[in-house]
């Protein structure tokens, strides 16, 4: 009984499939029907999803590099679009080094010729990767969090905005210029808001962030910064401390300067 197109086409994406995973398994991709324009997008390839690879030869290269590393190959499913344009394979890849298995769902777009002239491999590459290559892009997202909050504050003093200031609603601060000075902390968002805010605001001018200082935990930045002053005419140099936490909130402050040149202008002529 002869066989339908669809079902020849179907077992055509099938051989295409197959031939791309046992190639992996084997270590050695050269009779995968890769396009000579192929454009291939990867989570571990050079840029990532957003710079694929494009032509066999590149794409090609690319593998051969990371044949020291594959091991057994399981395909669990196949699944094909309604124009069977496209097939997409569930498999898990077994990788030595790390020891480990990703789950990927590899999609390819294959022409009449039976050539791939899209793919893309959709996984979580964590479990392939070094752990100081993981803790990299986690440490510096939360430095960009801390700079975030401290410059978020400065910004909000140059801008008069209080709401930009990402406090936490139990926020403490202690300021040289606060009621109670830095030995009696004010309490609570609205407390700031309130009590501390109002009368610093006509006097706020230009404010120049100057540099960051992290602590090695992580969960606090100084920054230094310059705070000119209106009324009176004054430039304060700050370093203010701010403890934030994981959601880049702002839970605690400590400001430190000499308010000597605010709160008794002209006092270096004695």
């Amino acid at each position: 009984m002869a066989i339908t197109h669809e079902e020849a086409r179907r077992a055509q994406l099938k051989r295409v499939a197959e031939a791309y995973f046992e190639g992996m398994g084997k270590k050695d991709m050269s009779q995968v029907p890769w396009d000579d324009h192929v454009v291939l997008r990867s989570p571990l390839a050079p840029g990532g999803l957003d710079t694929p690879l494009v032509g066999r030869s590149a794409v090609l290269a690319w593998f051969t590099s990371l044949f020291p590393v594959f091991g057994a190959m399981h395909i669990i499913e196949h699944y094909f679009n309604e124009e069977l344009t496209v097939i997409a394979t569930r498999t898990d890849v077994g990788i030595t080094d790390p020891p480990c298995r990703l789950r990927v769902v590899d999609r390819f777009t294959v022409n009449a010729d039976g050539k791939i002239t899209q793919q893309e491999n959709h996984y979580d590459p964590r479990p392939a990767l070094p752990p100081s290559s993981q803790e990299e892009p986690t440490i510096a997202r939360r430095q960009a969090q801390l700079r975030g909050a401290a410059e978020a504050y400065f910004g909000a003093l140059a801008q008069k905005d209080f709401a930009a200031i990402p406090y936490d609603d139990k926020v403490v601060l202690r300021a040289p210029l606060a009621p109670g000075g830095v030995h009696n902390p004010l309490i609570g968002k609205e407390a700031l808001h309130t009590v501390w805010w109002p009368p610093l605001v006509p006097a706020l001018g230009e404010v120049h962030v100057i540099e960051h200082y992290i602590n090695e935990p992580m969960t606090a930045i100084i920054t230094e910064a310059e705070i000119h002053t209106v009324n009176p005419q004054a430039t304060l140099r700050v370093a203010d401390r701010f403890t934030v936490d994981a959601e880049g909130k702002i839970i605690e402050q400590e400001n430190h300067f000499d308010p000597r040149d605010v709160t008794h202008p002209g006092w270096q002529n004695g």
